[in-house]
């Protein structure tokens, strides 16, 4: 069966044909370079992802020049391959990208269907092309398989994450590999959907730290910040590393009738490459500006920080209207001086919504920008960063989000 699939998929699906790609020498000389784009549509039937390969990095999308994934996926690259992850089917699928058509092929598959690892996952964490982790730290699950033969290698049993008391409340999305090879993995704690107290034991910042050498796992926990975002944001200049708030409980302390024993859900946390948080820092945001909703870190730059959040003059709404908050509230961007306190309107991102940091890509740095209008549709935008208030649109995907944005070589 697994033959026959992938038969099938290297036979039928490619990105599109040589005369949609634009390419000036289809099955001739070998393209320079080639960008892969993965993005999600927001259907009636759920977010339907695809997968894109260009040799220019083109202005808008276009679903017709793309590998429709379906529903429920997540897409990586690591080298010069996309991976795609299919949470249905429990499969990774490594693609292959043609050097002269940039069309797509599935080369190989790996089912993670009896490892206890499926659904809406975490990145793998690619430490060579022989050897890649993927996990699922809730049912205390790290599998280590093989990118260049795409074969599991082993399943390790670790300890699962703490049980808080309350379903889904704990997940993992983004992975770093440390310098000493130790897989470091901020973990989010979900925003709670309900009123009253909120929940004995919840309120802290997480990590995880995987190492491969011995197959364990440390957790860590600071609860001088109430939860944390699913990324950790380093300072380029400096090579900080930062805990940060996460927008879902930026909104605990005005629901919960117990927001004196909480701590502030506003803070910045240092975390150290073990995974450890720094107990001499934790710089209160709350303490130089009136924040209602810390709604998303666009970037953390030589002691700066940039975000995108909505002030004190927000009229509150009843319980079950707290999410109207992300459609009609005054959404600004602040820049934070963390060494002399100052603080300045940041109208670089004024036209967006959101704005974060994406990473360095090709020795630049990129940022995922959102725009959601009155009715609550996204279009997501790739700005590159020339300077601290300087972005060049680079492309746009209209209908959802920009999930990935690599080059391959």
């Amino acid at each position: 069966m697994a033959f026959m699939f992938l038969s099938m998929m290297a036979i039928g699906i490619t990105s599109c044909d040589n005369d949609d790609k634009g390419n000036p020498n289809p099955g001739g000389e070998e393209i320079e370079t080639a960008w892969v784009i993965g993005y999600r549509v927001e259907t009636p039937q759920g977010r339907v992802y695809y997968l894109e390969t260009h040799e220019n990095i083109p202005s808008e999308t276009n679903t017709s020049e793309a590998v429709e994934l379906g529903l429920n996926s997540r897409i990586y690259s690591y080298g010069e391959n996309p991976y795609t992850w299919n949470g249905d089917a429990a499969t990774i699928t490594k693609w292959e990208v043609n050097k002269s058509t940039l069309e797509l092929t599935a080369i190989g598959i790996i089912s993670f269907s009896s490892t206890g690892v499926s659904g809406n996952i975490a990145a793998p964490a690619f430490i060579s092309e022989t050897q890649a982790y993927t996990t699922n730290l809730a049912e205390g699950v790290v599998v280590e398989w093989n990118p260049s033969t795409m074969e599991i290698t082993e399943v390790h049993n670790v300890d699962a994450f703490p049980d808080l008391g309350v379903d889904g409340l704990l997940f993992e999305f983004n992975k770093e590999v440390t310098a000493d090879g130790k897989i470091l993995i901020p973990i989010e704690t979900n925003e709670l959907g309900f009123c009253c107290d909120y929940p004995a034991g919840v309120a802290g910042a997480r990590t995880a730290i995987f190492d491969p050498e011995t197959a364990t796992v440390t957790y860590n926990i600071d609860n001088r910040l109430i939860g944390s975002d699913n990324s950790h944001y380093t300072d380029p200049v400096t090579g900080t590393r930062y805990a940060v708030p996460v927008w879902g409980n930026s909104l605990v302390p005005a629901y919960l009738n117990n927001p004196e024993t909480l701590p502030n859900p506003h803070s910045l946390l240092k975390v150290n490459n073990d995974g450890t948080f720094d107990a001499s820092y934790e710089y209160n945001l709350d303490d130089v500006l009136d924040i209602t909703l810390y709604f998303g870190t666009s970037f953390i730059y030589d002691n700066k920080i940039v975000f995108t959040y909505v002030g004190d003059d927000y009229t509150w709404g009843s319980f079950d209207d707290r999410y109207t908050i992300l459609y009609t509230g005054n959404f600004k961007a602040a820049l934070v001086d963390l060494e002399t306190n100052e603080v300045k309107p940041f109208d670089a991102f004024s036209d967006y919504t959101s704005a974060r940091a994406f990473g360095i890509i090709d020795g630049k740095p990129f940022i995922n920008a959102s725009a959601i209008d009155s009715d609550g549709n996204e279009t997501g935008f790739l700005l590159k960063q020339n300077a601290i208030d300087d972005y060049t649109e680079v492309t746009k995907h209209v209908g959802g989000d920009i999930e990935h944005f690599n080059k391959l070589w």
